[in-house]
């Protein structure tokens, strides 16, 4: 995306892969802590893979990211997995 840096996210298309996750707002900063609600919701396989190498990335760069999903696949490639049932937790 770097050749479209000056491109105003409106212009853009398949607008959900710049306005949504992951955001460039959101990770900028090298902020501590990134909160992710369904990163890979609604992607195709590939674009989702792609999310999740970013993701990986970023985790390795020392980002802490709370990854929120229901997608067994993105659930297997955390470090730490915390499950909830019913507003309960599980596991």
């Amino acid at each position: 995306m770097g050749h479209r840096v000056h491109h105003r996210v409106t212009k853009l298309s398949g607008r959900r892969n710049v306005s949504g996750w992951p955001s460039p707002w959101a990770v900028v900063g090298r902020p501590a802590i990134v909160f992710a609600d369904e990163p890979t919701g609604n992607l195709d396989s590939t674009t989702g893979q792609e999310i999740m190498e970013l993701i990986g990335e970023l985790n390795r760069a020392g980002t802490t990211l709370v990854i929120i999903t229901h997608e067994t696949v993105v659930a297997d490639a955390c470090n730490t997995r915390v499950v909830m049932r019913d507003g309960q937790l599980v596991a």
